[in-house]
């Protein structure tokens, strides 16, 4: 395993403990016997048994459980139906509606990052494009974004290049974050698969830098 990949998954373990470790403490505590107190004082299911007898608990359960049901079916069907539609339009008409559903998205994600760090400039670029125009997607992107915003923000479709000149505007102590393609080391362009390592390019790029 390379010491990349043993990294990220020490970093995703302590993540996933972050998140489910006070679960799993919550859910050893609820066998406690102690009604307030955080210590120890024996195993009990009492606290079980009172939840069986609480009909106003059930009845809640009962009906989130109902829109649990009730919202997966729904929405995998609409998905499901939706996707089969889209898949018989012209290309052009997918690209517009799969836009439409991205933007909000992208547009929100800008827009926090540059409206809430302040000073932080923003480079657009390409993630996997696949068979889209590049230019459409940052194009649709930036539509949403506000004037005062878009001073911030940069557009370059080549992924490689945007990210030597998101490292060329960093400033000593400034954070640079990379987002988009994760632990994936290609980018799919007009439906083939090329080569891209975002850890890789920003490596070869910081060498560069310091030559």
């Amino acid at each position: 395993m390379r010491r990349g990949s043993t990294g990220l998954s020490l970093v995703s373990g302590l993540a996933m403990l972050f998140l489910y470790g006070p679960i799993l403490v919550l859910v050893l505590y609820s066998f406690n016997a102690a009604h307030l107190s955080m210590a120890w004082r024996g195993t009990t299911l009492k606290w079980y048994a009172a939840l069986w007898q609480d009909e106003a608990l059930l009845a809640a359960t009962a009906n989130s459980l109902l829109i649990a049901v009730i919202s997966t079916i729904g929405a995998t069907l609409l998905g499901g139906l939706m996707a089969l539609g889209m898949e018989r339009m012209p290309l052009r008409r997918q690209q517009i509606i799969e836009g439409g559903l991205v933007l909000p998205l992208a547009v929100d994600l800008v827009t926090t990052v540059t409206g809430r760090t302040g000073g932080t400039e923003v480079v657009l670029t390409s993630d996997n494009p696949r068979s889209e125009d590049p230019m459409a997607i940052l194009n649709e992107m930036r539509q949403g974004i506000t004037v005062a915003d878009q001073q911030r923000v940069w557009v370059n479709a080549d992924r490689r290049e945007a990210i030597r000149q998101a490292v060329g505007m960093a400033k000593p102590g400034d954070v640079l974050l990379l987002a988009g393609k994760g632990h994936e080391t290609y980018q799919e362009v007009a439906g083939v698969r090329h080569p891209f390592d975002d850890a890789a390019v920003l490596k070869e790029t910081l060498e560069l830098l310091h030559k």
